[in-house]
């Protein structure tokens, strides 16, 4: 996975086989310092080859601007937003 600012890829991750843990606790193995982030707010897995965004916030998880139900599939090139966050994801 790339983590991507301005349309320039700032850094990989690789998503462990324990899945990839998003928001503000120092558990996540992806940190984000905002308030609309929620302590465990979201987690990527990867099984089969597929990549899995499992809501698991209050505020919120969007992919390409639609709020993920309880879980979505990734594709390449999806826009992953969290929160409430109104700048860039």
């Amino acid at each position: 996975m790339e983590l991507i600012v301005d349309k320039y890829a700032v850094k990989s991750i690789d998503i462990p086989d324990a899945g990839l843990k998003v928001g503000r606790d120092a558990v996540c193995g992806l940190q984000i310092e905002h308030p609309s982030i929620s302590g465990t707010h979201s987690e990527f897995s990867l099984k089969g080859g597929k990549v899995t965004l499992t809501d698991l916030s209050t505020n919120g998880t969007f992919v390409n601007g639609r709020r993920v139900g309880n879980a979505a599939e990734l594709h390449d090139g999806d826009y992953i937003t969290f929160g409430r966050y109104a700048g860039k994801s």
